[in-house]
């Protein structure tokens, strides 16, 4: 939660914007986050192999930096990717990502609570700073859904290298230029492949 209220989206996106089925309203919407490497594709196709190495090498370069020893930036990296293989293979298609109904699930804030088990709703909503709310859009239940049981075989410290390279990765572009440098190296040379 502190996250998404500062800097960055780990393993979902949540934010307020019109109500698509009534714009004279805002709403408070959750989805699939955007994936770092762009499409979902890129995380579950063996022919992406040219830009999850380097995906890799930019994850690894970023833990280096903040002092991690190679030994641990290499443990980094793939706990980075085991938990951002599994949100991609929870994510909705590109398809399926266009058909607005799909897309659209109000419910109210106590449904949505008691409904998934990602995390303790409660918990985040309040250390977001808002109470649960009152309506709820979840853009992608299904993704949520299957995250949750995904996430059941990922440790504590995996989570939290996780979080961690979601905090300095959106940081990069603000830190030191070899910060700045591998963050263009990677969005600026290397995805360029896609």
């Amino acid at each position: 939660a502190r996250l998404h209220s500062s800097i960055a989206n780990p393993f979902f996106g949540v934010g307020v914007q019109s109500d698509l089925m009534n714009s004279d309203i805002n709403a408070l919407y959750a989805s699939q986050p955007d994936l770092i490497m762009g499409d979902r594709d890129y995380y579950l196709s063996e022919e992406s192999k040219e830009i999850k190495d380097a995906y890799k090498e930019y994850i690894r370069t970023l833990f280096t930096l903040v002092g991690y020893s190679a030994e641990q930036a290499d443990e980094a990296v793939k706990a980075v990717l085991k938990i951002e293989d599994k949100i991609a293979d929870a994510s909705y298609s590109r398809e399926v990502l266009r058909d607005s109904h799909k897309n659209y699930n109000k419910m109210t804030g106590t449904e949505w609570v008691n409904s998934n088990g990602l995390l303790d709703w409660n918990i985040y909503f309040d250390t977001f700073g808002v109470p649960v709310a009152e309506n709820i859009v979840v853009k992608q239940t299904g993704f949520f859904n299957d995250l949750a049981k995904a996430m059941k075989d990922v440790t504590l410290d995996e989570q939290k290298l996780y979080l961690e390279y979601n905090l300095i990765s959106a940081a990069a572009p603000y830190l030191s230029d070899d910060f700045v440098n591998a963050n263009f190296d990677f969005f600026g040379r290397a995805d360029k492949v896609i």
